[in-house]
């Protein structure tokens, strides 16, 4: 049987996930079925969506249709935890998220520092490299950590890391920096700069293309800076307790706090494609299209 707030969260996370996958998928449509979308930040936000679609998805199994199936037991039950119910490529995908935002904090940098020299920067000449690089580096951080670690726990009867204290403490203080700390610290550095040029420097007068790159930039930046914020308020609780969990296991009440935290994390992933179409005209006008059947 299940209690009002198992049938709550159900609720909640269906919805999420409806809406973000099918949001994320129509993003990916239109960057891959439109020539002119294929920017390379745009490029970009199509990885930043596939990841948001591999945490909506894996996170399912938990949240959706735990007590719903009978979970194998077993080695059978520890390959599954492992691979497909036990969230580790739901988390790798959350993961990949702060690492695409990053590229995409270096991408706009290039664009709108050193414009000139913007086609032949790194990241514009290297996207599927960067791409690659982003989801190796996702897949080392938490694939290897929960193939290692996550089994089948009897009396959880789901899945459940069987690591020691001190690998936790340390794999969350790790995550905490290297996923938070340290990518938003060098976006806020970067973006910082994107804003004084973009909006505080004093500049030539320009007209015709020059003044309309100028908009155009201000608007994608916009964008992205608003992704960004919004990442940062809805992933900042989950490292933290995280943590918490780590270090003071009996100060939080987890089966309170993981579900609420994951629930934002969910909702950061599910709103995406709906900034990109309230900030963008061009998204705006090319979902309206596909979703009329009309690109």
């Amino acid at each position: 049987m299940f209690t009002d707030t198992d049938i709550a969260l159900k609720v909640i996370f269906s919805a999420i996930t409806i809406i973000g996958v099918t949001g994320n998928v129509m993003v990916c449509a239109v960057v891959l079925l439109v020539n002119s979308m294929r920017t390379p930040m745009n490029v970009i936000l199509v990885s930043l969506a596939i990841s948001d679609l591999f945490l909506l998805v894996f996170f399912s199994p938990t949240f959706i249709f735990r007590g719903l199936f009978t979970h194998p037991t077993g080695t059978t039950g520890d390959v599954l935890c492992a691979v497909l119910t036990g969230e580790t490529l739901a988390w790798m995908g959350g993961y990949a998220s702060s690492v695409f935002l990053l590229a995409i904090s270096v991408e706009r940098y290039f664009a709108v520092a050193d414009p000139h020299s913007y086609g032949a920067s790194f990241v514009t000449r290297n996207l599927k490299l960067v791409n690659g690089a982003c989801w190796l580096f996702s897949i080392i951080w938490n694939c290897i950590p929960g193939f290692l670690y996550k089994r089948y726990d009897p009396t959880l009867q789901f899945c459940n890391m069987v690591w020691s204290p001190s690998v936790f403490k340390t794999y969350s203080m790790l995550c905490f920096f290297v996923l938070g700390v340290i990518p938003l610290a060098i976006m806020t550095v970067l973006y910082s700069r994107v804003i004084y040029i973009l909006w505080f420097k004093q500049v030539v007068v320009q007209i015709g293309d020059q003044e309309r790159q100028r908009i155009k930039r201000k608007r994608a930046t916009r964008m992205v800076l608003i992704v960004t914020f919004i990442y940062a308020c809805c992933w900042f609780p989950e490292i933290t307790i995280f943590v918490i969990f780590a270090y003071a296991p009996g100060s939080i009440r987890g089966e309170i706090a993981y579900p609420a935290t994951v629930a934002l994390v969910s909702l950061n992933s599910m709103i995406n494609p709906i900034i990109y179409s309230l900030h963008s005209n061009h998204f705006r006008v090319h979902l309206k299209r596909l979703a009329c059947c009309r690109l």
